[in-house]
């Protein structure tokens, strides 16, 4: 995807022909991105792609955002206390907030979201603040009422979500920073 981008600064549609060969690679090589479970497997790399892709105006960016849905591989999802559902959901929050928002309220419930958010999975939180900014404001007022997160705040991704939310118009790169996303230091098309 870095080099669609790049070659979208001089060639927005050289740019889209390198997403389309980017997504035909993924979906020809299934099993070798479904090994990538931290970050979403084959769908969590395709709702990334999305997203780079929306940055150089990409035609179809909806399409690429169904692609993605489609990829996820349930069986396993499930089978890992929804781990790779987060990390897809985190993906999609850059390029489709309001899919990413519903699909972690179709998987748990709003105090569930919260009280996992508070008790270490940082990529809950950093998702929120992207598609949920209310549901975060909560998570964070939870997180700092309870006395145990006093001594290991680091730990809960409040710090590195603050920071990253300083970076306006670049909030999804800055959390890429500090999360499971494939971070990639582009220039954005002018």
């Amino acid at each position: 995807m870095e080099l669609a981008v790049i070659a979208a600064r001089t060639n927005r549609e050289q740019g889209w022909t390198f997403v389309d060969r980017a997504m035909d690679d993924l979906l020809m090589n299934l099993d070798a991105y479904r090994s990538h479970g931290s970050g979403g497997g084959a769908a969590g790399m395709a709702a990334q792609m999305a997203f780079h892709a929306r940055r150089i105006g990409y035609p179809d960016v909806h399409g690429l955002i169904a692609r993605a849905l489609s990829l996820r591989d349930l069986d396993r999802d499930f089978g890992r206390d929804h781990r790779s559902t987060v990390q897809i959901a985190l993906a999609l929050s850059g390029p489709d907030p309001a899919s990413a928002k519903h699909l972690l309220f179709q998987t748990w419930s709003r105090n569930h979201l919260l009280s996992r958010s508070t008790s270490g999975d940082r990529n809950i939180l950093f998702t929120l603040v992207l598609c949920d900014p209310p549901t975060c404001r909560d998570a964070v007022k939870l997180a700092l009422g309870n006395p145990k997160n006093a001594s290991r705040m680091s730990n809960t991704g409040i710090v590195e979500m603050l920071l990253s939310m300083t970076e306006v118009g670049r909030e999804y790169e800055a959390i890429a920073r500090w999360s499971s996303l494939m971070y990639q230091p582009i220039d954005d098309i002018r």
